[in-house]
């Protein structure tokens, strides 16, 4: 069976192709075929030009199955699988040059895999991976270079479950470090600059090297070029295995040798504390027994820092309660664990000793009402989760309790009315599904807009106006198929035209009457 709905979408037109079989067998196969998908039927969707927009199987009136849709010249736009009317397996999506744009797998809807977005001239510019419509796991973001036709990665981030968790970094166009931010479900705890250069091109400052495994390989300081401090070299286990002191790029004393030394220390109270000493002072992991033998405590040091307290099992996993510390010794968050895995009430802290942060997990993920304050202990966010998901009213205030984002989850998806304070704008409208849809509006903080125009599905569509502080009009144009499309205008602040750009399928056409040449795409 095929339903063929006419260009001007104006009717159904029922085909049935009857060729009066006279072989039984092919109506009884026929027949069968019919039972096995009763009610599903191939359709075919058309532009008012006669060509088609979309195509694939209508099943009880909703899709599902292989479909494909079309840019309005004919190129495809996107194609992929449905099961029982959702999203399945991998789907693609193109420019309207044929190019590749995304690939997106699914499972029951819900992102699940990898994620890949490219650029029109093929290079590849993200790759994320999903578990259940959340971002987890490693998240690659890469910088293209056209004109040398390469890519360099520019971010390697880390998220659970939607949120950046953990240590994430970014790197310079020759791949090395050059940031390392660390972070607690979305919360930045720390940010450290290393392998950076002055403005004559010289290293200055920390720099750094590292292992495949991530543990440091070397570290030296430097002062405009010349190495000035000390410079260590580390084992892929993290030991330190030489110390080379610098004064403005000379060696100021011979290689320092390092001392590994086995501590045994019998304490008042009888209990043995045991670890490494390295050059006079702590390394590592300190393991405390009481007199018979039972592990009270380990504490993690490093140079001779304590950074963590708590308790292990048998097999290394942290267990009951653990509190970190900041270089002075102030709790820098406490919570307990099951075998590595955060549960209960966990609590984060300013090096003020401030709290930050306050929520509970379930089996390592968020769960109930999530607190976040400001280091003046103004509150700054409020969310709730369910199962790791955001679920509910989100508010979020800044550091003198001014609303700067309200709106709610639904399964860890943006749903309904949002509101936004941003560098002086205002922003509202609605969510469906984590998409923006319908009419949004951006405010100046003097009432006039800033801008306003409409989304179906997270995709703009119509007119949309981008306006000056005084209220006239900045620029005007027109989306289709979330592409910008026919011409567009940009006016001066006494309403003059100063640019004007025809778009066909997203691409400049004429830029103020002048056709624009076409540039090869990247074979």
């Amino acid at each position: 069976m095929t339903f063929t709905i006419n260009k001007n979408n104006s009717y159904n037109q029922y085909q049935h192709t009857n060729n009066n079989s006279k072989n039984l067998y092919i109506i009884y196969f026929i027949l069968l075929m019919l039972v096995k998908t009763v009610g599903a039927q191939k359709t075919q969707f058309f532009f008012p030009n006669g060509n088609v927009s979309s195509e694939g199987m209508l099943k009880d009136g909703k899709p599902d199955g292989y479909w494909k849709t079309y840019f309005e010249n004919g190129t495809l736009k996107s194609e992929g699988n449905r099961s029982n009317f959702s999203l399945d397996s991998t789907w693609k999506f193109y420019f309207s040059t044929g190019q590749l744009n995304k690939i997106i797998n699914y499972k029951k809807n819900n992102k699940n895999g990898f994620f890949f977005l490219y650029s029109k001239e093929g290079f590849l510019l993200e790759k994320v991976n999903y578990l259940e419509d959340n971002r987890n796991g490693e998240a690659l973001i890469f910088q293209a270079f056209i004109l040398i036709d390469s890519t360099f990665l520019k971010e390697k981030n880390n998220y659970k479950n939607n949120v950046l968790d953990d240590f994430c970094y970014s790197y310079d166009s020759i791949g090395n470090i050059i940031t390392i931010k660390k972070y607690n479900l979305g919360m930045l705890l720390s940010k450290e600059k290393i392998n950076r250069y002055d403005k004559n091109n010289q290293r200055h400052g920390k720099w750094k090297t590292f292992y495949a495994n991530g543990k440091i390989e070397w570290e030296a300081d430097y002062l405009h070029g010349k190495l000035n401090g000390k410079e260590k070299k580390y084992n892929k286990k993290g030991g330190i295995e030489t110390i080379e002191n610098y004064t403005n790029g000379i060696i100021s004393e011979n290689k320092t040798p390092v001392f590994f030394t086995l501590n045994k220390q019998l304490n008042d109270d009888g209990t043995i504390e045991e670890g490494i000493i390295v050059d006079n002072k702590k390394e590592g992991t300190f393991r405390t027994y009481d007199k018979k033998g039972k592990l009270v405590v380990c504490n993690n040091y490093k140079n001779n820092i304590r950074l963590s307290s708590g308790l292990v099992d048998s097999l290394n996993f942290k267990i009951g309660e653990w509190i970190y510390f900041y270089e002075d010794g102030s709790i820098k968050a406490k919570g307990r664990y099951h075998k590595d895995i955060q549960e209960g009430l966990w609590e984060y802290f300013f090096s003020n000793s401030v709290l930050q942060q306050k929520g509970r997990f379930i089996n390592g993920k968020p769960d109930g009402e999530w607190i976040w304050w400001h280091s003046n202990a103004v509150v700054h966010r409020k969310e709730t989760f369910k199962n790791g998901k955001e679920e509910g009213e989100i508010i979020e205030q800044d550091s003198v309790g001014k609303i700067i984002t309200k709106g709610y989850y639904v399964n860890g998806r943006k749903e309904g009315s949002w509101y936004y304070y941003v560098n002086d704008h205002k922003e509202e409208g609605y969510f469906v599904d984590d998409l923006k849809d319908g009419e949004w509006k951006t405010t100046y903080s003097n009432g006039f807009l800033s801008f306003e125009g409409s989304f179906i599905n997270g995709i703009p569509i119509d007119q949309h106006i981008y306006y000056f502080n005084n209220g006239k009009v900045k620029e005007i144009g027109k989306y289709s198929n979330g592409q910008k499309d026919g011409e567009w205008k940009k006016y001066n602040l006494i309403g003059e035209v100063v640019l004007s750009i025809v778009y066909k399928n997203g691409e400049e056409f004429k830029i103020d009457g002048i056709k624009v040449k076409k540039k090869k795409n990247k074979s």
